[in-house]
């Protein structure tokens, strides 16, 4: 749901997110670290689609290959790990993404990184990309980063 008349717009709330895994207040458990969150705004051209490839009805497909997606978002989680690591390297250990609608070439998406928790070495991040317009949830992802020791 998009609010109207200044109010953060649904896709960039992070309890509305949160209900869609349907888990606690994440803003809660980010009390204390360095850097919360990151948002950006990326254009997905028509060549990062599926070039040469048709559906049954032969069709030109204008959907973004989930590579693309899953590049994106591990660049933006990476961000947020980086500036949560104590100014030591970190590294993407474990990345699982959720992709819950097609992603059209030739759109906008906005994506969306913080972090949960830090641990140790261990960063946990969640973030997802987003319809800017509509407001839905098209990928969500989960990461964990580690520290170089």
């Amino acid at each position: 749901m998009n609010q109207v008349g200044g109010s953060t717009p649904a896709h960039l709330d992070t309890d509305f997110y949160n209900k869609s895994f349907e888990t606690a207040d994440l803003r809660q458990q980010c009390t204390g670290l360095r850097t919360p969150g990151l948002s950006m705004v990326q254009y997905l051209g028509q060549d990062l689609g599926f070039n040469g490839i048709t559906d049954k009805s032969s069709r030109k497909m204008e959907t973004v290959h989930t590579g693309v997606l899953a590049a994106l978002l591990d660049d933006v989680t990476a961000r947020v790990s980086f500036a949560n690591a104590s100014g030591k390297p970190s590294f993407t250990a474990n990345f699982q993404l959720e992709y819950l609608r097609p992603v059209p070439t030739k759109s906008f998406v906005v994506m969306d990184a913080w972090a949960t928790k830090v641990e140790g070495r261990k960063i946990f991040i969640t973030s997802y990309a987003a319809d800017p317009l509509g407001g839905q949830i098209l990928v969500r992802a989960r990461s964990l980063f580690v520290q170089a020791a």
